[in-house]
C-alpha cells in the first residue's frame, strides 16, 4: 500500500511535462509506468495514473516545461 501511495505521487509529479494535452498524457503514461516499475509496483497502474494525472491537469496547474520532442 505505501509503495502505491509514493506511484501515485511520483505520477503526480511526472505527469506534468509538456503544454499540450497530448503531450501531458504521452508523458504522464510513459513516466508513470517506468516510475511505478523503478518501485516495484505494477507498471499498468502507473501508467493509468499517469495518464489521468495528466490529462485531467493543465500547464497552469504543474509545469515542468517543454517536453525534449
Amino acid at each position: 500500500m505505501r509503495l502505491s501511495i509514493i506511484a501515485v505521487f511520483c505520477a503526480l509529479g511526472l505527469s506534468a511535462c509538456g503544454s499540450s494535452l497530448s503531450d501531458r498524457t504521452l508523458s504522464g503514461g510513459a513516466l508513470g509506468a517506468v516510475g511505478a516499475a523503478v518501485i516495484s509496483a505494477d507498471p499498468l497502474v502507473g501508467a493509468a495514473v499517469g495518464v489521468a494525472v495528466g490529462a485531467l491537469t493543465n500547464s497552469s496547474q504543474i509545469d515542468l516545461g517543454e517536453p525534449i520532442w
